[in-house]
């Protein structure tokens, strides 16, 4: 069972090259722009959220929490980093926001119904929040 997650976790690996390839070509084609601080800061905590992870899986630390493929971590996490691009590039949105269908994908198939719609309220809270930075950062 163990090996599976850890092929999950590997196509979730491929999903963060995935959405890092897909906003560098966002910020190619003019819908927005990041500076290096902004890129090590998207990379970085990509790079730190799932190194945290593998450490989880490769020593099986994982295998002592409830949900040992800790899909709700996963897909918290992955929804508060791409919170980042969304500041970042507000023009590309769009885009972005429909790299976080697969992760809502995993959660139906791994989550009950309660855990599911705790991890959509959290990641509508952080949805609110960034709305409510430009507000008062724009306003």
């Amino acid at each position: 069972m163990q090996r599976l997650r850890l092929q999950r976790f590997a196509m979730a690996l491929a999903t963060y090259a995935l959405v890092i390839l897909a906003t560098f070509l966002a910020t190619r084609l003019g819908l927005g722009e990041m500076n290096g601080a902004q890129w090590a800061t998207y990379i970085g905590f990509a790079l730190f959220g799932n190194g945290i992870f593998s450490v989880l899986f490769y020593t099986n630390a994982n295998l002592r929490f409830s949900d040992p493929s800790l899909t709700r971590e996963q897909i918290v996490y992955s929804s508060l980093w791409g919170m980042i691009v969304l500041y970042f590039l507000p023009e590309a949105r769009p885009i972005v926001l429909m790299f976080y269908l697969p992760a809502f994908s995993f959660g139906v198939l791994g989550l009950t119904r309660r855990q599911f719609f705790g991890v959509e309220a959290s990641v509508l809270g952080f949805y609110a929040v960034l709305l409510g930075l430009e507000y008062f950062q724009y306003g």
